[in-house]
């Protein structure tokens, strides 16, 4: 799903003294600025590596009124409750995918990143033809084969759909920390670039 699973949590250790409450972040943030530490784990380390992406708001930001979920990621929290009820799994690090009689799994993707992880940099905008052409045959030289047609919505389900298919084969590297949410990169770990620059 190319949504967020949920909130950013807290997790305190015992006896730790509250943290201090973050302003509201309100667009997408620049990676050269910061690194959000009011966000969930799997969106800081995407940050850390440059990649650029929407934050999710804090619960407590958004029940106050400081911060509004947008439509989608409330949609990606719906889609993954949904399933969850279902009796598919959200997976950590150690599953097993595919193993016979394991329960059937959800995982969050995020395009963009996974174009940047096959690419080993950050590619043109989704909506030039420069972006898109890029997309294309990185898609291709994955074995990915398709009626053709493309636009940049299409483009971003086939990457999303190439990260589900390295995930069963046991070729994806998940970011973040389970308990909150993790996001999957069509890549091995040991193909996980520390940063991305613009290609």
């Amino acid at each position: 799903i190319d949504a967020p699973q949920g909130f950013k949590r807290s997790f305190r250790r015992a006896g730790a003294a509250p943290a201090a409450r973050p302003a509201p972040r309100r667009r997408a943030l620049d990676t050269t600025t910061s690194t959000a530490p009011s966000s969930r784990a799997c969106d800081r380390e995407l940050l850390a590596r440059r990649i650029s992406l929407y934050p999710v708001p804090s619960r407590a930001a958004v029940t106050s009124g400081e911060s509004r979920l947008p439509d989608w990621m409330g949609a990606g929290f719906d889609y993954f409750r949904r399933l969850r009820l279902a009796g598919f799994e959200i997976p950590d690090e150690a599953v097993m995918p595919g193993m016979l009689g394991g329960p059937a799994a959800a995982i969050e993707v995020y395009p963009y990143s996974a174009f940047a992880a096959l690419l080993g940099g950050l590619p043109p905008k989704k909506t030039t033809r420069a972006g898109q052409r890029i997309r294309v045959l990185t898609l291709r030289r994955a074995g990915l084969d398709w009626d053709e047609y493309f636009d940049h919505d299409s483009l971003d389900a086939l990457a999303a759909a190439l990260t589900a298919w390295r995930f069963v084969q046991g070729r994806a590297t998940p970011l973040g920390d389970p308990r909150e949410g993790l996001i999957w990169l069509p890549v091995p770990r040991a193909e996980v670039r520390d940063t991305y620059t613009p290609l």
